[in-house]
């Protein structure tokens, strides 16, 4: 009596939960390593110096109604001419 072959298949090594505890295993090493700081650069940080302090620009706010009213920071102008406009924004810078 003859039995006939089985199908055999090579059994094959699956990797992946090697892989998966390799990863593990960087990522402990990289939590846990401890960085060491280079200290023997040493750097003489200049120190502040009593300047003046530099006045910046002050900030003008212009407002035009749909009535062609303008407001230039707290003045207020019913139409005005170029002229009346140009003698506020002089005062107002």
């Amino acid at each position: 009596m003859r039995l006939s072959p089985r199908n055999t298949e090579e059994p094959d090594v699956n990797l992946t939960p090697m892989i998966d505890v390799v990863f593990l295993l960087l990522l402990f090493f990289m939590v846990s390593t401890s960085f060491i700081r280079e200290s023997s650069l040493k750097v003489d940080l200049p120190e502040a110096t009593g300047q003046a302090l530099v006045e910046q620009d002050k900030a003008i706010d212009i407002v035009i109604n749909a009535d062609g009213q303008f407001v230039v920071d707290t003045i207020t102008l019913d139409k005005p001419s170029n002229e009346q406009l140009a003698k506020v924004l002089k005062k107002a810078v």
